[in-house]
C-alpha cells in the first residue's frame, strides 16, 4: 500500500502506547493508517512520527480492518520504504 502521510500521531499515554501514520487526510477521514506499537519503535532509527511525516510511503503487511478502516500494523522498518518524488 503506497501513499502521502498527511498526519501522525503518538499516544505515549494510552496502554499500547501506538503510532498512526495516517494516508492521504487527516483522522477521523484518513483513507488507510499504518500502526507501529510501543514494543517496535526502537526499532526505526528516528521517531516514526517525525521520520515518516510528510513523506510518500508504501507498506507491506497484512492489511485488516479496524473501525471500518483500513490498517496495517508495522512491525519494523523493513516494511516501509520512502518513496522520492
Amino acid at each position: 500500500m503506497c501513499g502521502l502521510v498527511v498526519a501522525t500521531r503518538y499516544l505515549d499515554n494510552s496502554k499500547a502506547k501506538p503510532t498512526f501514520l495516517n494516508f492521504d487526510r487527516t483522522f477521523p477521514n484518513q483513507t488507510f493508517t499504518v500502526v507501529i506499537f510501543e514494543s517496535d519503535r526502537a526499532k526505526f532509527r528516528e521517531a516514526p512520527e517525525k521520520l515518516y511525516d510528510g513523506q510518500h510511503i508504501c507498506v507491506t503487511g497484512m492489511i485488516r480492518e479496524y473501525r471500518k478502516k483500513p490498517e496495517m500494523i508495522v512491525k519494523g522498518p523493513d516494511q516501509i520504504v520512502m518513496m522520492t518524488e
